[in-house]
């Protein structure tokens, strides 16, 4: 990450700024509640991943998955509420639809919205934890980007992924 400091560029501003965020949701004080540790994470992926403002949970997966190592992971199908617009058929891969609840969970802690306490999991895991995982992975897929890291640094992709894939219950096989 020092060689970072070196390079003046949008993607390594938006790193180094992603991380303010990420030390906010990882803030165990209580003036800082579980909803607020899960907006500043959202609000971290948002400023790393330079989310748009429009259709932010289908950019949010889409540029998160962009950041993973070339995988088949299997797409499925879902009717997703657009509010007026009515339901409209999305196709994903499980790391994309993990993205879209986060965004929805995100979404419903700062409109006001009734949240549930089962919400904040995902697999019986807390959805903070795996976000901190994921993070992790665009961190790496920005670097390898960059130039930062190389292909043979892929290969700690196996002692660091592990946990995430598990938890989502992804197929092993499907990451190459």
């Amino acid at each position: 990450m020092a060689v970072l400091c070196l390079i003046d560029t949008d993607e390594v501003e938006r790193i180094f700024r992603a991380l303010d965020w990420l030390r906010f949701a990882f803030t165990n004080v209580d003036e800082h509640p579980y909803e607020a540790r899960l907006v500043s994470m959202a609000t971290a992926f948002e400023i790393l991943l330079d989310i748009p403002d429009e259709q932010k949970a289908e950019h949010f997966s889409k540029l998160l998955n962009a950041l993973l190592p070339p995988n088949s992971l299997p797409v499925t199908s879902r009717l997703v509420d657009r509010g007026k617009k009515g339901k409209k058929k999305v196709e994903d891969n499980q790391v994309g639809w993990w993205c879209r609840h986060l965004y929805e969970l995100r979404s419903k802690i700062v409109h006001g919205d009734k949240v549930q306490r089962t919400d904040y999991f995902t697999n019986g895991v807390d959805d903070l934890k795996i976000a901190l995982y994921l993070f992790v992975e665009c961190i790496w897929g920005m670097l390898k980007r960059l130039g930062s890291v190389t292909d043979s640094d892929g290969l700690s992709f196996w002692f660091r992924a592990g946990t995430w894939i598990d938890i989502l219950q992804l197929p092993h096989s499907a990451f190459y």
